[in-house]
């Protein structure tokens, strides 16, 4: 999903996004014009999100056209599980520009340095 010219992927969203636009065809269409016009993407990786298709093939894109990617974790689940170029778990990331922001360990510090991440993207 974008905000601005963010990506932000999580399951529960296109979910519901997917429903309420009209299946999964426009969803499809939906999401690659969303993914066209973001500047980056944030990762939500969950037990949940890596069950669902439509994650890694919006994973997929965003590496395959380059753009700059952070990973927030919520669980114990590894990004790796998600897509192969990514991290297996915190320590140096696969895809190279894709910080990992562990929020189950520190949920206290991880929004602030997600903050400032995006921050240096956009200026």
């Amino acid at each position: 999903m974008a905000i601005g010219n963010v990506t932000i992927i999580n399951n529960a969203v296109a979910t519901s996004v997917s429903q309420r636009s009209g299946g999964a065809d426009a969803y499809k269409h939906l999401v690659l014009l969303a993914l066209s016009k973001c500047a980056f993407g944030i990762l939500v990786v969950s037990v949940n999100s890596v069950k669902h298709q439509w994650v890694a093939a919006e994973v997929d894109w965003l590496i395959e056209h380059h753009r700059p990617l952070a990973i927030c974790l919520l669980d114990s689940t590894s990004p790796h599980e998600i897509d192969s170029r990514l991290p297996a778990g915190c320590g140096g990331a696969v895809y190279v520009g894709a910080p990992v922001f562990d929020f189950a360990a520190s949920a206290s510090l991880a929004p602030a340095a997600l903050e400032e991440w995006v921050k240096g993207l956009v200026g």
